[in-house]
């Protein structure tokens, strides 16, 4: 799971945004680490929305064996257009927190 999180959710995008205005590094950092978090269970929960419950449970028992790889082809072949909902929820992520860090540096 972590490969294709880290695929879709690339956080680069809003370090550079970070970039543009006075936030100390500090700040920088607490950000970014709140933005894994976000992109990190927004993702999983669309994961989970799109799968029945014997399926949650071996999608939890693919994820804990470290099979990165696995883990992606086992949500591909279950979850109806996992990719593009993913990618979605990738865009709304960014959208938001933009706006949110326009409105922190105009503080």
């Amino acid at each position: 799971m972590d490969s294709l999180y880290r695929q879709l959710a690339d956080t680069q995008i809003i370090h550079s945004h970070l970039d543009k205005f006075e936030f100390e590094d500090s700040e920088k950092e607490q950000i970014l680490e709140i933005v894994d978090h976000i992109f990190h269970h927004r993702l999983l929960a669309v994961v989970l929305e799109g799968l029945v419950e014997g399926e949650k449970i071996t999608f939890i028992e693919l994820v804990d064996s470290g099979n990165h790889l696995m883990v992606v082809d086992y949500i591909k072949t279950k979850v109806v257009n996992i990719e593009d909902k993913l990618k979605a929820v990738v865009e709304e992520v960014h959208q938001q927190v933009m706006e949110d860090i326009l409105s922190a540096a105009e503080r």
